[in-house]
């Protein structure tokens, strides 16, 4: 098979600049690539996603405000001394919270759903069924995920005993 003379006069350099040229180019694109790795590098694939994940869990501005509204309901900022607080708003800013990736309230708010003890609105009790406990585990091994040692021994006893585990989870099911 003959290449057209455009191709072949690419494949083939006649002088020393061309040559020169090629040089350059190969020391810049070879510098260039030098911290690009592989495409099948698995390693520097779970490095960016874990990377990704931690940027996304506690970086919300807003999930802490919402974290500090359940701190302030929680000691009766929003209401007379005499009345109750409101603890409806302040579950829905808990719930907000986790939303917005707030590590501290997606712990809270799966031990709340799981009927754990938790320190953050340790008055409040959320009705035990099956939904607030699929909620509650799946916002413990979101927890576990991001890094909380406390979740990741929750639901590791979850997925070895079956106990606080949720009803769509198996205990013979993989991780």
């Amino acid at each position: 098979m003959v290449a057209s003379p455009r191709v072949s006069s690419n494949l083939h350099f006649d002088n020393a600049d061309d040559d020169s040229m090629t040089e350059e180019k190969w020391s810049f694109y070879h510098s260039s690539r030098s911290h690009v790795h592989r495409s099948s590098c698995v390693e520097t694939e779970m490095e960016r996603l874990e990377a990704l994940m931690q940027k996304k869990i506690g970086q919300s501005i807003l999930g802490k405000v919402h974290l500090g509204m359940v701190w302030y309901h929680e000691a009766g900022r929003f209401c007379e001394k005499d009345e109750q607080w409101d603890q409806d708003s302040a579950m829905m800013h808990l719930e907000r919270a986790a939303q917005c990736g707030e590590l501290e309230a997606i712990v809270a708010l799966g031990q709340c759903c799981m009927q754990l003890p938790h320190h953050i609105l340790p008055d409040m009790q959320l009705e035990d069924n099956a939904g607030n406990r699929m909620k509650g585990f799946k916002y413990l091994l979101l927890a576990a995920e991001s890094g909380d040692r406390s979740s990741m021994i929750t639901v590791a006893r979850a997925f070895d005993s079956g106990i606080n585990l949720s009803a769509d989870r198996s205990v013979k099911q993989p991780v």
